[in-house]
């Protein structure tokens, strides 16, 4: 009956969350000078389904009108082409109260942490005082996916305020949601790939940073060709980035490698040489 509904409508606001440890204001924009309004995303997100993220994901849609943290955007669509990014969610369904679960590594106490954060996103708040729309002020796409807003929000409250989102590392981003180290190889200019790795710190503000260090270890192209082939048998995630601009990619973005293998070119009978041959997906709208 109507009763019933009104009187739902108004439990339900009564017991909206407020994450008291990461509250909507300007203490957790840090020092950016931003005229937001905070919306609550499960209310305004265009997407509206039940769950929050399934298998059935479409990543091509997901970097439709992203703008943001580059960075974060990027390691989030490698962790989706593995179909993996409900797990980074104790429930995937849609909280009536605004209160999410989601779990990141922390690289410093080695450990999974539980980030706990209510749906109140910063928001622009000149384009919502004009005609109510909902135009998140950080991480957005297209189609606002509530999901990614939050994921946006876990890793603002784990790092210590949506300031220290604006630069980030792709490689930090997936360790921190797969629980796995990072290996990073970076071509040197004798042609040669040194591998790096990062480390988790809290610098003097009581803030977390990451450090990149030399390992010292060089490998020689055929060598990281084997190397990689070996981690996309064993269904890792991998992606490249630092692109010339001259190949069509952009040198901040990400891409992820879907398949390394051997394959023989030419048209002759029997094939002609082997050739080592990467394949990449490429989300990114052209610009």
């Amino acid at each position: 009956c109507g009763c019933l509904r009104i009187y739902a409508a108004r439990n339900a606001q009564s017991t909206l969350f407020k994450d008291a440890d990461f509250p909507a204001n300007a203490v957790s924009l840090g020092d950016l000078q931003e005229d937001v309004i905070w919306l609550r995303a499960t209310k305004y997100a265009r997407t509206k389904s039940l769950q929050l993220v399934d298998e059935t994901i479409d990543i091509h849609r997901l970097c439709q009108g992203a703008s943001g943290e580059t960075w974060l955007l990027s390691a989030i669509v490698c962790i989706g082409e593995r179909r993996a990014l409900h797990h980074l969610f104790e429930s995937v369904e849609r909280s009536s109260r605004g209160k999410y679960i989601l779990k990141l590594f922390d690289g410093v106490q080695q450990q999974w942490r539980r980030i706990v954060i209510d749906d109140r996103i910063p928001c622009d708040r000149a384009a919502y005082e004009n005609d109510k729309s909902f135009h998140p002020s950080f991480l957005t796409n297209k189609e606002n996916d509530l999901f990614l807003l939050l994921i946006e929000k876990a890793f603002a409250k784990f790092m210590g305020g949506y300031q220290r989102l604006k630069e980030g590392s792709t490689a930090w981003a997936l360790s921190a949601m797969t629980g796995d180290p990072t290996r990073i190889f970076v071509r040197s200019e004798n042609g040669m790939w040194t591998r790096k790795e990062l480390e988790d710190e809290v610098d003097a503000d009581g803030q977390r940073s990451l450090s990149l260090f030399d390992t010292g270890v060089e490998l020689a192209p055929e060598v990281l060709f084997e190397v990689l082939r070996k981690y996309c048998l064993l269904e890792s995630v991998l992606c490249a980035a630092g692109a010339n601009p001259a190949s069509g990619l952009h040198p901040k973005h990400a891409y992820s490698i879907l398949d390394v293998r051997k394959v023989q070119g030419g048209i002759k009978l029997g094939g002609g040489e082997w050739q080592r041959a990467v394949q990449m997906r490429n989300i990114w709208p052209s610009r």
